[in-house]
């Protein structure tokens, strides 16, 4: 569950600004231990997308998911150009302030 209707409506804020902005070209198939960050993207997108349709809510899978895929993708920022990185830097924020909600 949300802590508050503000972290929601912050999270939701911050989720319609980065659905606007495109895939970052050429980066459909980087792999980085393995994993595509397309995959990554992927996930992370389902999950947040979960979590706005329930207002605040996600089932333990989800969270599992959600937690997993962000550890990874924290892991790759550092390997990542600067437009690359803005991209995945903003989802990884959305998705710890997601964790951090459904967490407390």
């Amino acid at each position: 569950m949300a802590r508050s209707s503000s972290t929601f409506d912050d999270i939701k804020l911050r989720w319609d600004d980065w659905r606007t902005l495109s895939f970052p070209s050429g980066i459909s198939e980087v792999e980085i231990n393995g994993i595509e960050l397309a995959s990554i993207d992927t996930f992370l997108a389902g999950c947040i997308s979960v979590y706005m349709e329930n207002q605040g809510k996600l089932d333990q899978e989800r969270i599992r998911i959600l937690r997993n895929c962000t550890n990874e993708l924290d892991g790759f920022l550092g390997h990542l150009g600067e437009d690359t990185k803005r991209y995945f830097q903003e989802l990884s924020e959305i998705s710890h302030q997601i964790l951090d909600s459904v967490d407390s």
